[in-house]
């Protein structure tokens, strides 16, 4: 489970007094809200342009074909890296690398399941970024759908963007990784550009996450057609 580390992230002041006491990180004098990091003036949730109160999750459904083609892929993808002495899959977790991709494309996979066309192309990778290959049409534009897959199922639970990946043309999908089912949950989505419009920063394990709680992504049942 990876784990946050709420202080000294140099673009955020985690790190004041005043903010590990429960203050709002933006104005440092009011208790910050449940789910945020800002209290409810400086990120008046009831607010949000973009919440959907109405949202609904989905399952993968994920069959044993799918997974067996992603275990094949992930371990492909760790050998690569492990070669290339990449440390890929260890800034931001503690799972096994392989692990860390099998876990992604059962999440592009379930993707897939739900929204249909063509499969996600396992074997793609592009600019050091975890791009599925996956393509969607909202708002008549197309965009790359990356689905971001997390094991923990705690408080606090946020949508998170490292700090140099994100993209304005990207479509970011939270999804729950259930490994009694070996299957995704699909909570909700968000554009990049919205997520960083946010910036509410945090720290997880050194990296720098735009992040975004869980109950204000918009509904799965909101997005548009396949690209």
């Amino acid at each position: 489970m990876t784990t946050a580390n709420w202080v000294g992230c140099p673009s955020t002041p985690e790190g004041h007094e005043a903010y590990r006491k429960g203050l709002c990180k933006k104005c440092l004098v009011k208790p910050y809200q449940a789910g945020s990091t800002m209290c409810a003036e400086c990120w008046p949730m009831p607010t949000y342009a973009n919440v959907d109160y109405g949202a609904s999750t989905m399952w993968g459904d994920v069959t044993d074909e799918q997974r067996t083609k992603a275990r094949a892929a992930s371990n492909t993808r760790q050998t690569a890296h492990d070669l290339g002495g990449d440390n890929d899959y260890q800034i931001a977790t503690k799972k096994a690398g392989n692990q860390g991709h099998y876990e992604f494309l059962i999440g592009a996979l379930g993707f897939h399941n739900c929204f249909g066309g063509p499969e996600p192309d396992l074997k793609l990778r592009r600019g050091g970024t975890r791009d599925s290959g996956l393509r969607i049409n909202q708002s008549g534009k197309t965009f790359v759908v990356i689905p971001k897959v997390n094991a923990y199922k705690g408080p606090d639970q946020r949508l998170r963007i490292p700090v140099g990946t994100e993209s304005d043309n990207a479509i970011y999908v939270a999804a729950r990784y259930h490994e009694l089912r070996d299957d995704v949950e699909l909570v909700g989505w968000e554009y990049s550009r919205d997520v960083v419009a946010l910036n509410d920063l945090r720290m997880f394990v050194n990296k720098a996450n735009y992040t975004v709680p869980y109950m204000l992504l918009r509904s799965m049942n909101t997005l548009g057609r396949r690209a």
